[in-house]
């Protein structure tokens, strides 16, 4: 019997290609996917806030916010302390707020990274208080709202301002230009872009 050997005809489990098989194999691992950072309550409660609104929201004195959140209120309330002008959410770089007295502006950083920016302009109402430099160069903090009879002010040789009146701005600043007695002493300041004064006297 003649057997004739042919190597390619030949059977079992290895290969003559040098590739591996079988359930042994390495496997590389899929990465677990990063979660997307969602919008929390605060970060709603700031893009809820439109032009036009006011908020129950001040300067503390001390270069803070009096609230953590905007609380919208009714802008004949008293306690409606600014009014927001503009307001918008961006993931990019934000616009300037205009920069006059009595403005400012609020800024929120978010967690999905829709940063919201609020521009803010003071609600002057006869009455209320705020810290000033009466007797030197007449700086004064607009968007503060500080206890009429506070014993303290924010900083040193400051005074305390009560708003006596808020009027249209006069045509000329000649004369007498708030109401007040026969030798009482009053500051004002220009607001509103120049198109209305608050008169103060000292608390």
């Amino acid at each position: 019997m003649l057997l004739i050997y042919r190597p390619w005809e030949t059977s079992g489990t290895e290969s003559t290609s040098g590739s591996t098989y079988g359930t042994n194999a390495a496997r590389t691992p899929t990465p677990t996917p990063t979660p997307t950072p969602t919008a929390d309550a605060v970060d709603r409660a700031f893009r809820y806030v439109t032009s036009g609104q006011c908020l129950n929201v001040y300067d503390d004195g001390y270069g803070n916010w009096s609230s953590a959140v905007p609380q919208r209120v009714a802008c004949d309330s008293a306690n409606a302390y600014v009014h927001v002008t503009r307001a918008y959410s961006t993931g990019g770089t934000p616009d300037p707020c205009p920069s006059e007295n009595g403005s400012g502006t609020w800024y929120h950083a978010a967690k999905d990274d829709m940063n919201t920016t609020l521009c803010l302009t003071r609600q002057f109402r006869k009455g209320q208080c705020f810290p000033a430099d009466l007797d030197g160069n007449g700086n004064a903090r607009l968007l503060v709202v500080w206890s009429c009879n506070a014993d303290k002010v924010p900083v040193a040789g400051q005074s305390i301002a009560q708003i006596t009146g808020y009027y249209r701005a006069p045509k000329s600043y000649s004369g007498q230009i708030c109401p007040a007695n026969s030798g009482q002493r009053y500051w004002y300041w220009k607001v509103d872009k120049g198109k209305n004064i608050i008169c103060v006297s000292q608390a």
